[in-house]
């Protein structure tokens, strides 16, 4: 006995019907688990993403500071050289500090250092170390003033002279400089020497 037509297209969309049905229920999505683990491990990367950011930023700013103490350390000991080498009438000082005597040539080292400058009128100028800074010492100032930050310790400051007085000589210094630069959290160790000699031809 055949199946009526009508009853047959019936049954067939009813089939088809049911199958697409249940395939759409069945496509399946993430569960709350699923979730919650990748909301952890995005949470996870992002924390140490920002803490590399932050580390960078405070690095960078510790090495900007570094830097701007170092230039003054540099612009210091520049403004040394340049005034000792204009200068003229060099000479060592015993005791390293304002007001101590002139002892002419130092091949041994000396901690203080005196020279009469060709850019201040022919005002005498002295170099020493005090309390950790390079004091700056002018004929006519009431007090010396520390051309070094205070971010700068200097623990050393050494002149070694030749060639002072009439010896036939062309003056020349060798200066050293012993330090730490920074604070304690950007602190770095700086050993520096330089020599230089008078411009003016010594007579």
């Amino acid at each position: 006995m055949k199946m009526p037509v009508q009853l047959a297209n019936n049954i067939m969309k009813f089939s088809i019907f049911n199958f697409q049905f249940s395939k759409k229920f069945e496509q399946k999505g993430f569960t709350l688990i699923e979730m919650l683990v990748s909301v952890a491990i995005f949470t996870f990367v992002m924390l140490i993403a920002t803490s590399s950011i932050f580390t960078i930023v405070t690095a960078n700013k510790k090495a900007e500071s570094l830097r701007l103490v170092m230039d003054n350390l540099d612009f210091a000991l520049e403004s040394i050289t340049r005034n000792i080498r204009t200068g003229n009438a060099y000479s060592c000082l015993s005791g390293g500090s304002s007001g101590g005597s002139e002892i002419g040539n130092c091949s041994q080292g000396a901690t203080g250092f005196e020279f009469v400058s060709n850019q201040s009128n022919g005002a005498s100028i002295e170099y020493y170390l005090s309390n950790g800074k390079i004091m700056e010492d002018e004929t006519g100032w009431s007090n010396p003033v520390s051309i070094t930050a205070a971010e700068i310790q200097i623990y050393s400051l050494e002149f070694y002279l030749i060639g002072s007085g009439k010896d036939m000589l062309q003056p020349r210094v060798l200066m050293t400089v012993i330090g730490t630069a920074g604070t304690s959290t950007t602190q770095t160790q700086f050993k520096i020497q330089t020599t230089l000699s008078q411009r003016q031809i010594d007579s």
